[in-house]
């Protein structure tokens, strides 16, 4: 038994592929373990203490372990808006299973750093409202004006900003590379298999289908139930079941 599924390549469909069921299955397996969490002793605090995040170490790590290092970054653009530096690019893995490339984009922006503002920008306790929103604004244009960047404020900046948007790709992927660590659970889905199920339940329809054409009490229905308990919970096979019971009529 084959299925043809799409070759995905960042998020557009490039060209059709055919896998075997056994290998559909060894794909959604792979998944699974793709969309379990990030052992809780990985998550860090972000430098405001708002979120958290997982180290650069880690994500790389886990890519190596679950790509076998077949993975990499291109395409790496910088663009700088006022004081701070956007950069996006993408990231590339080979499935392990269906040996399939896929690419992921990613983004996120650091700021440059710049010297303290002069003491006449300041706060001081007894300024007045109106002087307190003027230094305010004079405070952001000093953060604006390049001429006051640190001389190696992009030195440790520049690898950071790369480093957090190889983790905003790799957060694509699934949750053990960090997608829902600062997620409200209302707002989280969790990973459910399509094909394995209807694979599972191809497998057996025609038996079942011959059991339920033979079935004529309550009771048969309900041993036929009993006898497929390994599919009890699939829900391809529930829903066969309850529409063969729907055309069911007992007396």
């Amino acid at each position: 038994m084959s299925t043809a599924i799409a070759k995905i390549n960042g998020g557009s469909l490039m060209t059709e592929a055919t896998f075997s069921a056994g290998k559909l299955k060894s794909a959604e397996e792979f998944l699974k373990k793709l969309n379990e969490a990030p052992p809780e002793n990985e998550l860090k605090p972000t430098p405001d203490g708002r979120a958290r995040t997982l180290p650069i170490s880690f994500v790389q790590m886990k890519l190596d372990e679950i790509y076998i290092g077949q993975w990499g970054t291109t395409e790496l653009r910088l663009t700088q808006i006022g004081n701070e530096i956007i950069g996006n690019l993408v990231l590339w893995v080979i499935h392990p299973i269906t040996g399939l490339k896929i690419e992921r984009p990613g983004t996120a922006a650091v700021q440059i750093t710049v010297d303290a503002v002069p003491a006449h920008l300041k706060f001081d306790k007894g300024d007045s409202p109106e002087l307190t929103a003027q230094k305010n604004k004079d405070r952001n244009s000093w953060a604006l004006d390049m001429q006051n960047k640190k001389p190696n404020a992009l030195y440790l900046a520049a690898p950071k900003l790369k480093s957090e948007a190889l983790k905003n790709a790799a957060a694509t992927l699934g949750k053990v590379f960090g997608r829902d660590i600062n997620r409200k659970l209302d707002d989280v889905d969790n990973y459910e298999s399509i094909y394995t199920d209807e694979i599972q339940v191809n497998e057996v329809k025609a038996e079942v289908e011959e059991k339920f054409n033979n079935c004529t009490t309550q009771e048969a229905l309900a041993a036929i139930w009993t006898e497929y308990k390994a599919l009890q919970s699939n829900p391809q096979f529930k829903k066969l079941f309850s529409s063969k019971k729907a055309q069911l009529s007992f007396k």
